[in-house]
Formats: structure tokens, C-alpha cells, sequence
């Protein structure tokens, strides 16, 4: 009971940050959770597809429905970001390997007054490179190989 009181107040808390990319990688997470692990869990998978709107707050309805506005394409939040993705990736192409260093970024003033990728793994990439990159991977691989392993049966 405990976890799942746990697992509520995260959700809750994850539905408040109005942060698109939480809720996709929430529903990634959910989705290979079924697939991997518990099947039951790709029931709550397809409710929650079937019934976000009727579920959340009309802010969080509004802030994911305007991603794209009707004949605009990107909403100036999202189109920000994809400029300094591509931004980024212009400089990780001078230094794919290594990267400019760790925290440059904020003190290149490529794009306007933004001092941030607005994404970790781009961020990882340009200032610590490919190498930086895999051994964010490996720290990561580690939790999700603990969630992913299959639980041993407990003998009597």
C-alpha cells in the first residue's frame, strides 16, 4: 500500500509540472513496464490513453493540445526548443567525441538569452560528447536493468 501511495503522489505531482515530456516519458515508461515486466499494466496504459482529457485538469488538457496550434505549427515554447536542439547539434558536430566541456553551453550565447538545451541528453552530448553520453547510459542502464530483472520466487 505503501509504494502504491507513493507511486499517486508522483503521478500527481508529475500531472502538476505542466511538462509534456514528463507525461511522454510517464506513458514510455508505462507502455515497456507492460510490455517487459506486467502485462496488467498495458490495461492502465490504454485507460489512460483513452481518458487523459476527462482526468487531468483542463490546464494540463490545454497546455498538451496546444503543441501544435491549428495552422501554426509548433507553439513558441516548443519552437524555442527545437531551435536550440538544432543550434546544439551544429556545435556537436566541431566536437562530436568529447565535447566543449562540461557547463559551456550557457557561456556560448548562441541563442538569444537562453543558457540551457532545454534536453539532458542533448546537453550531455554537446558539452561531454559521445563518451559523456554512453556513460550517462551506463549509470542509467543500472536502475532499469534492477526494475526490468525478473523477480526471484522466494522458497518456503
Amino acid at each position: 500500500m505503501g509504494l502504491w501511495a507513493v507511486a499517486a503522489t508522483c503521478i500527481y505531482s508529475l500531472v502538476l509540472t505542466f511538462s509534456r515530456g514528463g507525461y511522454l516519458g510517464f506513458m514510455a515508461g508505462l507502455l515497456i513496464l507492460g510490455i517487459v515486466k506486467e502485462r496488467k499494466l498495458l490495461i492502465l496504459f490504454v485507460g489512460i490513453l483513452l481518458s487523459w482529457q476527462s482526468v487531468v485538469p483542463g490546464a494540463v488538457t490545454e497546455r498538451v493540445l496546444m503543441t501544435y496550434g491549428d495552422s501554426q505549427g509548433l507553439d513558441p515554447s516548443a519552437g524555442e526548443r527545437v531551435t536550440l536542439w538544432k543550434d546544439a547539434m551544429q556545435v556537436i558536430d566541431h566536437d562530436p567525441v568529447i565535447g566543449t566541456g562540461f557547463d559551456t553551453y550557457k557561456f556560448m550565447g548562441r541563442v538569444g538569452d537562453f543558457t540551457d538545451t532545454h534536453n539532458y541528453y542533448v546537453k550531455v552530448l554537446l558539452e561531454m560528447g559521445i563518451i559523456g553520453l554512453l556513460f550517462l547510459f551506463y549509470f542509467l542502464g543500472g536502475p532499469i536493468q534492477d526494475v526490468l530483472a525478473p523477480v526471484p520466487s522466494s522458497s518456503r
